[in-house]
């Protein structure tokens, strides 16, 4: 029942709008697929008529909800503490599409693979250290990327890049660490890391 086509008279369930689109209701949700004149496909899932998925002629796929962040410090974290975990402080949102980034910490809001990737400058490397580590915590497991920083003097700057596809629930959580074991705390996180994440699959 309530099947019309070229017509908005059963107004639920299926309608057909001739050849501009296709589009399907009930009484609590909102479904839709469009072929616009610019050969676009789209769909949404809610009254709001807020595009979820949208399919180009080329064949390009963008999902504005699709959770996804990149943030970057504010300015340099200078002379981190040695001999103990030091969490990375992120000042700065470059974007964060879902609003799941907060307080230093991505949050899941679905359970999934993300996709998480952190890069470091390293200031003032101490070759008085025994190792660096640069560590993606997560609630399930924690990553971690070492650096034995066996050069003949300190490095004015050094870079360190980390990339994982975690799996997390729905609420885990993930943020940045460092250690330094031994040395002197003289190294900055500069301002010109990042951290970054979307939800992969």
């Amino acid at each position: 029942g309530l099947v019309g086509i070229g017509t908005d008279s059963p107004a639920q369930l299926l309608q057909v709008k001739g050849l501009s689109g296709l589009e399907a209701s009930n009484s609590t949700n909102y479904w839709a697929q469009y072929c616009h004149t610019d050969n676009t496909y789209r769909i949404n899932y809610n009254s709001s008529g807020t595009d979820e998925v949208t399919i180009t002629s080329d064949g390009a796929i963008t999902a504005p909800y699709q959770p996804a962040f990149q943030a970057h410090p504010a300015s340099n974290q200078n002379n981190f503490a040695i001999d103990g975990y030091v969490t990375v402080i992120w000042g700065t949102e470059r974007f964060d599409q879902g609003g799941d980034f907060a307080s230093n910490t991505f949050t899941a809001p679905v359970a999934g693979r993300y996709q998480l990737n952190v890069f470091l400058e390293y200031i003032a490397l101490d070759t008085a250290a025994a190792y660096y580590i640069t560590a993606i915590v997560t609630s399930n497991r924690t990553y971690y990327f070492n650096l034995d920083p066996n050069f003949s003097v300190d490095m004015n700057y050094w870079p360190a890049e980390c990339s994982i596809l975690a799996d997390m629930d729905a609420s885990d959580t993930a943020y940045v660490q460092v250690y330094q074991s031994g040395g002197t705390a003289q190294t900055d996180i500069g301002a010109n890391s990042n951290f970054s994440g979307f939800l992969a699959c």
